[in-house]
């Protein structure tokens, strides 16, 4: 996958993963550098959230946590996730959820380690439901 402006996008996995040119883990071992603990840390934190906004996903739409009748290759299973997805995140459009506010705590808290900052100034907002839909 590549942003609009061709630049390649990650993901950022879980540290049992190998890293690739398109996942990315957490720096590992004992000499890390100050940086890369701050990467580590900042992501950490991120990356607990989008585990949150999966939660919520299963909470709106419960046949997604049912494992025993999601069977691969007998239905459609990613095809039910990315339409979860896609109303989840139509719900997020029309509703502050809890997920944007804790991008401002993180914030607000302030920094931890010197140099640090874990969100641009401005706050998340969610975009309308015709900007989301736009593209």
């Amino acid at each position: 996958m590549h942003a609009p402006d061709s630049t390649p996008l990650q993901v950022y996995g879980d540290p049992a993963y190998s890293i690739s040119n398109v996942l990315l883990t957490p720096y590992q071992g004992a000499q890390i550098m100050q940086d890369q603990l701050l990467w580590n840390r900042t992501m950490s934190r991120l990356r607990i959230v989008a585990e949150w906004a999966f939660k919520e996903m299963v909470n709106l739409f419960g046949f997604l946590d049912y494992v025993k009748n999601q069977k691969h290759l007998l239905q459609l299973v990613g095809v039910q996730f990315r339409v979860a997805a896609l109303l989840h995140n139509t719900h997020v459009c029309l509703h502050r959820p809890q997920i944007i506010q804790y991008f401002e705590i993180l914030h607000d808290q302030g920094n931890e380690l010197e140099g640090e900052e874990m969100i641009e100034e401005q706050h998340l907002e969610p975009p309308s439901l015709l900007e989301y839909f736009h593209n």
